[in-house]
């Protein structure tokens, strides 16, 4: 069935079919690449926008947070107002990163969108953190306790010492000096001018932290103590004065025993709030927030490495989906051309197999497979009705043989005929002439001999009488010859004619010859 509806169509509908086979199995494995093209395109677009934005304001969110703490640490340590602006541009920036963080997908990702709440959450933690040591930092006694105790707690006794010192000198100096006072009014200068050291050094402890500083204060003090310890020890003191001593050693034990604290506070890592701060509440939190944003970064990585991985592998599989396809398209576009070719080749070999036989054997009776509507059943319909033409005009020509054949045998009998006749008529001309001879013979007997004339007049007319039968009778012959030579005339001119057209008939069937074995 399938062959027969093949062979119905032409040589040119059964090229275009195959060619058209051919482009669909192209325009397959073209659709089929494209497919796998548009999802390696989604898959590298999803690559490069979710994966590679994100990671890109990860990295500028981490940039971004060392930034801000360089100006962290630029504005503390000199208090300049253009730190602070640079403080408030890099924290709305990171907040304005953190956001896009989650604007990106990064939360469609459980896994990742846990780092960046964690991120958020760590950097809500940050400035509020840093929003304390910004307080502190502009406030100089919240930034320095040691200094905010000295000025409450140590100030106020080296005043009441320095205080009483005074009361004591402008009561000497009120009352009048002489060679009694005069000792306890240099003593008392002595001891003011310590207690100015002692402040002094004070001073410079809370500012450069140096031990020196201290020991010089615990000198001070133990000077200024001995000094009044020694004049309370004499009698020459009046009351007030007492007092004044007294009350100079007790501010001093109770100084001495606040610096030894105020050094404790002072000498230690908190001397400095904010950079105290700074080390064990806000750098922590860097670091953590840090470590945040560096799993972020490599889960990021990590995600996109899989996705790269994944990636190669759907190229890999459209490569290799791309070359069965092709190989197959291949495969079944050549199959499909060489069923086509060996059908054609098969109906050929076919039909020169027949024309060979018939140019072979000259049998006119084998006829070509006419079924179908191609070119080779075309051909072989028009052999066949060529076939059946030779085949007619080749009976023609043997009938007409068989004819000619059988006039050559009439005109042979014809021939023999007229030569019988021809002999015959020869026979009796001669007889005739011999008559004739003899009729000569007579007249010249009679001529010579008159006498004889009367008496062979009557034999004269009897055979005068017969040779005119005779006469008659050669006339008669010779218009029968006169017929037969024109019958022997008009065979011999159809014998010609059938000459002819068996010289046509030959020159057609050396022509058809001739095409028959380039056709084969």
């Amino acid at each position: 069935m399938t062959l027969s509806l093949f062979n119905r169509l032409s040589f040119a509908q059964k090229i275009w079919g195959g060619t058209l086979i051919f482009c669909l199995l192209l325009v397959t494995v073209m659709a089929m690449m494209l497919h796998g093209q548009k999802a390696v395109q989604e898959a590298v677009n999803d690559l490069l926008h979710r994966n590679m934005q994100v990671l890109h304001h990860a990295l500028r969110l981490e940039t971004d947070i060392q930034h801000h703490s360089a100006a962290l640490g630029f504005y503390l340590q000199d208090q300049n107002p253009h730190y602070r602006e640079i403080l408030a541009q890099t924290r709305r920036g990171i907040r304005a990163k953190i956001a896009r963080l989650r604007q990106a997908g990064a939360e469609q990702d459980i896994a990742i969108g846990a780092d960046v709440r964690a991120i958020a959450a760590d950097f809500a933690r940050f400035e509020k953190t840093e929003q304390t040591i910004l307080a502190i930092a502009g406030d100089p006694m919240k930034t320095m306790p040691g200094l905010a105790y000295a000025r409450t707690h140590i100030a106020p006794l080296a005043v009441n010492a320095s205080t009483a010192l005074k009361n004591m000198q402008q009561n000497l100096l009120a009352e009048g000096v002489d060679e009694e006072t005069l000792p306890l009014l240099v003593a008392t200068n002595d001891m003011l001018y310590n207690l100015a050291r002692l402040s002094a050094s004070a001073r410079a402890y809370l500012s450069f932290r140096d031990k020196a500083q201290a020991d010089n204060v615990r000198t001070f003090v133990a000077q200024i103590r001995d000094t009044a310890k020694k004049w309370l020890e004499t009698d020459n003191l009046e009351l007030d004065q007492e007092d004044a001593l007294t009350q100079v050693i007790e501010n001093l034990d109770q100084y001495i025993h606040r610096f030894e604290k105020l050094v404790t506070i002072h000498g230690g890592e908190q001397w400095r709030q904010d950079s105290y701060r700074v080390r064990h509440e806000l750098s922590p939190l860097e670091t953590q927030l840090s470590r945040h944003i560096e799993r972020l970064i490599a889960k990021i990585q990590q995600h996109t490495t899989e996705a790269t991985a994944r990636l190669e592998q759907d190229m890999a599989r459209a490569r290799t989906l791309t070359l069965v396809l092709i190989g197959a398209g291949m495969g079944v576009g050549l199959l499909v051309m060489w069923t086509i070719i060996s059908l054609i080749k098969s109906r050929l070999c076919d039909s020169v197999t027949a024309l060979h036989a018939v140019a072979e054997s000259g049998n006119l009776q084998h006829r070509l497979d006419e079924r179908g509507r191609d070119e080779v059943a075309q051909l072989a319909r028009y052999f066949n009705l060529f076939v059946t033409k030779i085949k007619g005009l080749v009976d023609l020509i043997i009938s007409a043989s068989t004819n000619l054949a059988n006039e050559s045998r009439h005109m042979n009998e014809a021939t023999q005929r007229s030569q019988q006749q021809v002999a015959q008529q020869r026979r009796d001309t001669e007889e005739i002439a011999s008559a004739i001879e003899h009729v000569a013979a007579s007249a010249e007997q009679v001529k010579t001999n008159a006498d004889a004339a009367a008496e062979a007049a009557a034999s004269a007319n009897e055979h005068a009488q017969q040779g005119r039968e005779v006469v008659v009778q050669a006339a008669s012959a010779i218009r029968e010859l006169a017929n037969d030579v024109s019958d022997a005339a008009g065979v011999i001119g159809r014998v010609e004619s059938g000459s002819e057209q068996i010289g046509m008939v030959l020159s057609v069937i050396r022509s058809l010859s001739e095409q028959t074995n380039l056709l084969a």
